[in-house]
């Protein structure tokens, strides 16, 4: 269900007889030193039953595969010290990736000579692929073109240019298996479905890379919910910002719910009142015993046998408008 930490205080303090005093809702300033702490605590117990407790979300995305006009596949090549050209007509955006060291050139054909539009140079590098893209804004109707060059060895592949024009930062990815990062919460994925034009099937044709980026098969196009377990992010504040934190909403299960505020209180008046902690932490356990007999199995991370992720991510550079 939907709540705030606001929400577990207040239910805390009232198993805690702290809610009220003398016929009246105790005032916020009587309460600080416990509610200092009501975050952190809350964070503990999510920490401590992560394993058990039914913390499920959704994610839609959508996989949208634009035409690439360079009619190239998802090819890795080699620089092995000549240059290696993609000419094209039309195009509006490109999208690449290099491992290493390089001079890539996106270069316009004007007055008889190729004029550079820009210039991507890339240090040498040990992370892997580094994405690079940007907007083609040429000065004429010529010819474009991308223009591998360098001094060493590299590799690059995925090389494309699209139709489309899009802004820098949503120039979409070209990769047979296209990315997809999921959000921070995400520590187990449950399955997708298929929600395009009310299809609602099943998808198993996808990888993972360390529980945040999904890559999903070629043949995924349309829009997908995600179901996964997640590790609920709760704010921790300071003083200044403590009432805002407190309204921040999560979703948690309602058992959860029930465990973590005896675990509060348990904790909280673990000196001040022994009979109600005793008594909250017993019943702590009672829920978390529950929540483990009533757990769910959740489908296992798809493994990368064949190796394909290799390399399929890095880091990102883009290009602004030329």
């Amino acid at each position: 269900m939907a709540t705030t930490i606001n929400d577990i205080s207040n239910r805390a303090m009232a198993i805690a007889d702290e809610y009220t005093k003398n016929n009246a809702i105790t005032p916020l300033s009587d309460l600080q030193d416990y509610r200092l702490k009501i975050p952190h605590l809350l964070k503990q117990c999510v920490n401590e039953n992560v394993e058990i407790a039914k913390f499920f979300q959704t994610h839609t995305f959508t996989v949208k595969r634009f035409k690439n006009i360079l009619n190239t596949d998802y090819t890795e090549y080699e620089f092995t010290g000549i240059d290696k050209i993609f000419q094209f007509s039309g195009g509006k955006s490109y999208y690449f990736e290099v491992n290493d060291e390089c001079s890539v050139f996106i270069e316009e054909h004007i007055g008889g000579g190729w004029v550079a539009l820009e210039t991507h140079q890339l240090p040498e590098n040990n992370n892997g692929y580094t994405v690079f893209k940007g907007i083609i804004n040429r000065s004429t109707t010529g010819d474009v073109r991308i223009r591998f060059s360098g001094r060493y060895y590299y590799r690059f592949k995925n090389v494309c240019v699209y139709d489309e024009e899009f802004r820098v930062d949503k120039i979409p990815p070209y990769a047979k298996y296209y990315p997809i990062e999921l959000p921070d919460e995400v520590i187990e994925v449950e399955g997708i479905i298929n929600i395009s034009n009310n299809n609602y099937a099943s998808e198993s044709l996808y990888r993972l890379e360390k529980q945040r980026i999904l890559h999903c098969d070629p043949s995924f196009e349309g829009t997908y919910r995600i179901n996964y377990k997640a590790l609920p992010l709760l704010p921790t504040e300071t003083i200044i910002d403590q009432e805002v934190a407190f309204e921040t909403v999560f979703n948690v299960d309602d058992q959860f719910l029930n465990a973590a505020v005896y675990f509060i209180v348990g904790i909280l008046f673990a000196d001040e009142n022994e009979q109600i902690a005793g008594w909250s932490l017993g019943k702590y356990d009672e829920e978390r015993a529950r929540l483990k007999s009533e757990g769910i199995e959740f489908s296992s991370q798809i493994d990368d046998s064949m190796g394909l992720l290799n390399g399929l991510c890095g880091n990102y550079y883009t290009g602004g408008a030329i």
